[in-house]
């Protein structure tokens, strides 16, 4: 489950560049007027050159900060007469320019494993294979990543929870919470808390609403709609 917290956007709609948005967790609906392309937040600064913390919990006009290219592709997608034409215009923009970025420090693939290990991955190790210190580790996180390693693994732990029990509804919050390494069920709450100011439970209902069909697919043992309708938080 991609998240507005761990990915960054371009949408066409408003033509506004989103970055990691930590302030309040939300949901991106996809309309027949908007496409969101969702990248990984670390992307976004390998992609375009940019500090990736500079984008934290801000918004830009998206001309503006990628330049006429993106006027390009916002050209391109509205030309478009199907949803899957967009996501074919959307991978061809992001592939030319993956194909020019240079290769990097290791920093990308640190954030990746962390968000696979739901959290799990420990720091010092993460910074031991990729040859820096602890602390110079962290900096870099924080400038090609948009927040400290810490966080995104607070991040990440907080979705693989809310997706364990989007997918097993028969579950307990208890069970998740100790299956993902929280310290007890409250140390849980105050983490659904920080990143969407509401419960886990409730959370969970708002989830459930504004992707009842895509739950329903799931919960059945059915596959997910097609990829270009795969919820996106």
């Amino acid at each position: 489950m991609p998240s507005a917290l761990t990915y960054s956007a371009v949408t066409r709609q408003s033509d506004t560049a989103l970055g990691p948005w930590l302030d309040r967790w939300y949901f991106v609906a996809m309309t027949l007027v908007m496409i969101v392309v969702a990248v990984a937040g670390f992307a976004l600064g390998l992609l375009f050159a940019l500090p990736a913390q500079e984008f934290t919990d801000k918004d830009f006009d998206a001309e503006q900060v990628f330049g006429p290219a993106i006027a390009r592709f916002q050209e391109r997608l509205a030309d478009c007469r199907t949803f899957e034409e967009r996501i074919s215009v959307a991978n061809q923009f992001l592939l030319r320019r993956a194909l020019t970025v240079p290769p990097r420090d290791g920093i990308a693939a640190a954030a990746t494993d962390i968000i696979r290990r739901a959290g799990g991955a420990r720091i010092p190790a993460m910074a031991g294979r990729v040859g820096l210190g602890v602390r110079q580790f962290e900096r870099r996180f924080v400038q090609q990543v948009g927040v400290s390693p810490k966080l995104l693994a607070r991040i990440a732990r907080f979705e693989a929870a809310l997706d364990r029990m989007a997918r097993s509804p028969q579950g307990s919050w208890t069970e998740v919470a100790h299956r993902f390494g929280y310290y007890d069920q409250m140390h849980m709450v105050h983490d659904f808390s920080r990143f969407t100011g509401e419960t886990p439970t409730r959370t969970l209902q708002h989830f459930e609403t504004a992707f009842e069909r895509q739950m329903t697919a799931i919960r059945s043992g059915h596959a997910p709609p097609s990829e270009g309708e795969r919820w996106v938080l």
